[in-house]
């Protein structure tokens, strides 16, 4: 079985310093999962694509946790966008 899942983020300015902070932990690819980090102005678009719930479980877990946190650092007001 294959599962996917999409969203976009509008974050404004916080969106550049999400993207630059994400990206590099996103070249250790998990062994079930795929996950994809895309940038157009100040809208983030993210795609993980994995073999099984499990899987997809730990890359949104792992992701959305990496992109919060960045969030935080970056700008604190924007805690409740992600």
């Amino acid at each position: 079985m294959r599962l996917r899942a999409e969203f976009e983020f509008s974050l404004g300015a916080a969106s550049d310093i999400v993207y630059r902070s994400v990206l590099p932990e996103l070249g250790d690819q998990m062994l079930r999962s795929r996950v994809e980090l895309v940038k157009r102005d100040d809208l983030l678009e993210l795609v993980i694509e994995s073999e099984d719930f499990t899987a997809m479980r730990a890359a949104l877990n792992s992701t959305l946790r990496l992109m919060r946190i960045a969030c935080e650092l970056g700008r604190p007001h924007v805690l409740n966008t992600i």
